[in-house]
């Protein structure tokens, strides 16, 4: 997979992370985009593969890849897994947090939704907050990298709100990323999920979510106010968190509240200034 591939994949399916990457110091800023690109990269995968087993033996390539059990010819021949392993190097980063991300992201390919919210939670942590934890750790480029627990509640936040944002799309076939606990307190299961119209029973099935990802979002917000400035922009996608649910809160009270239509996003030119915010300023 050639570098340029990954960047357009980047834009289309992680457009989040493609725009928080301009506010990343250029001397570091390719690292970064090539971390946020892998992440898009397996979510391609997931997204365009219909036959899960398929889907498997491609996320268990790049596991491979990780793990240190694909040759160097075969690492090399491929210029992206080659870019991204210099990087790991360079940066003295973990191979195995990739690994450990694309084991959460292999569970996306099947029907089957998370246990319970400590199940989702964990998941999301293993993705997003490693995405974000290992941004940090190489604009920190060895220096002080701040306490290692920030970027756990920031990620499983990010996380939990993409969620959200996406319930519509999974009742339309998308993977269901409700946990099957709350599905069940509701009387619904990961069927009939798609079909429930009544809206009431909808907002409580999807308001812990909405709760969790609140607590965590300040729970965040207490914790990044310590990290050295220098760190802001591996957080810049935080600045998104709190006007979505903003707008999530708001469409749960609304009488036209419609579970089958996605929720609103915020503008562009306000997604670019809260990524300004978070990443120059430290706001959230």
């Amino acid at each position: 997979m050639l570098l340029q591939e990954a960047e357009d994949t980047l834009v289309d399916k992680a457009p989040d992370f493609a725009l928080a990457c301009g506010f990343v110091p250029a001397p570091k800023r390719h690292a970064v985009r090539m971390l946020f690109c892998l992440y898009a990269h397996l979510l391609a995968i997931i997204h365009q593969t219909r036959d899960p087993m398929l889907g498997e033996i491609k996320l268990q390539w790049w596991r491979d890849v990780f793990e240190g059990k694909r040759g160097e010819g075969e690492v090399r021949s491929h210029p992206f897994a080659s870019e991204l392993l210099e990087i790991l190097s360079h940066h003295h980063l973990p191979p195995h947090g990739l690994s450990d991300m694309v084991d959460a992201m292999t569970d996306f390919l099947f029907d089957d939704p998370p246990e319970d919210i400590t199940a989702l939670e964990y998941a999301y942590g293993r993705i997003y907050s490693v995405l974000i934890r290992y941004a940090s750790l190489i604009l920190a480029d060895g220096q002080d990298s701040g306490p290692a627990g920030v970027a756990g509640p920031a990620g499983v936040a990010y996380g939990l709100t993409q969620a959200l944002r996406n319930f519509a799309l999974m009742r339309k076939g998308a993977t269901l990323m409700i946990p099957s606990s709350l599905l069940q307190q509701a009387g619904l299961d990961a069927r009939s999920v798609c079909k429930q119209k009544d809206k009431a029973q909808i907002i409580s099935l999807l308001q812990p979510l909405q709760n969790l990802a609140r607590q965590r979002l300040e729970e965040f917000k207490t914790d990044f106010v310590q990290l050295p400035v220098s760190l802001r922009p591996a957080f810049a996608v935080m600045g998104l968190v709190g006007p979505r649910l903003q707008r999530i809160e708001a469409e749960f009270q609304s009488p036209s509240f419609d579970p089958d239509r996605p929720f609103t996003d915020i503008g562009p030119l306000r997604q670019t200034f809260r990524l300004w915010q978070t990443a120059v300023w430290g706001r959230v």
